[in-house]
């Protein structure tokens, strides 16, 4: 982890940041550093590229793959959703300037509903008997049409 710190802090302003496919990648290394206002900072972007035609570049069509990024931040990035062998890892936090955000995984035949507002995190089954994984490093098991909610954890830069 320090090394990815090292080079972030390296990297990161002396990168032209001109490819639509940058702002996403940059905030969901931020949020794994850390570094909070530099991952909504850089989701902003990702999800306003086309809207705002920041490349300009819009004329030509859509970034498709820059909006699968915008999804990636909130996912591996704000919710820091990882997969482990044969397990599902979050660590999720809610950016200062967001209400709330939610989404589906489906993993291993199952579908898991995760949604994050104000200081909680609820995990949801919606299909499937039984899903392990995960939660800020505690192991949770959650069966068929529960949900389970967490407490998430002050953070700062």
């Amino acid at each position: 982890m320090e090394q990815k710190r090292r080079d972030y802090n390296y990297y990161e302003p002396i990168t032209t940041h001109d490819s639509t496919l940058s702002p996403s990648i940059f905030s969901i290394v931020s949020s794994e550093l850390g570094y909070y206002s530099d991952a909504f900072r850089f989701f902003k972007i990702s999800s306003r590229l086309d809207l705002d035609n920041i490349m300009n570049a819009t004329q030509y069509g859509i970034h498709i793959a820059n909006m699968a990024g915008s999804w990636l931040c909130l996912v591996n990035g704000f919710a820091g959703m990882r997969i482990k062998p044969d397990l599902l890892s979050f660590d999720p936090y809610l950016p200062d300037l967001l209400q709330s955000y939610c989404f589906n995984i489906n993993y291993r035949g199952c579908r898991l509903k995760v949604s994050v507002a104000d200081q909680e995190v609820s995990y949801r089954l919606l299909k499937g008997d039984q899903l392990h994984f995960m939660h800020s490093g505690e192991q949770v098991i959650l069966a068929a049409d529960r949900t389970v909610s967490f407490n998430l954890a002050e953070r700062g830069e």
